[in-house]
């Protein structure tokens, strides 16, 4: 478990994450866990990520990464990180209009 403290190495990316979506979000429409519950999010120190989600498919993870603005997609299967949003709420945004692509 990561709390807020903890992250502190990620602010201000993160700092929406604990205030407003320490809960997590599910998506019920693909059945899945799309932001972390906070209790569930971890560090990935080699990478430098805050884990705070998941897409569901291909092991593609949401991560804020150290030092960095927005929220980005790791592909482990490529082992690269992208940039897929401003901040959680452009996240939302997109995969609910379904103009987020990974």
């Amino acid at each position: 478990m990561v709390t807020r403290g903890d992250a502190a190495a990620w602010s201000p990316a993160c700092d929406a994450y604990f205030a407003r979506f320490a809960s997590g979000v599910y998506d019920t429409f693909n059945h899945l866990q799309l932001i972390l519950p906070a209790d569930r999010a971890h560090v990935v120190a080699d990478r430098g990520d805050l884990v705070i989600g998941h897409a569901g498919v291909d092991g593609i993870e949401f991560c804020f990464r150290k030092g960095m603005p927005g929220v980005h997609a790791w592909y482990g299967i490529e082992c690269e990180h992208r940039l897929v949003a401003r901040d959680l709420d452009d996240l939302l945004r997109r995969w609910n209009d379904r103009s987020l692509t990974l």
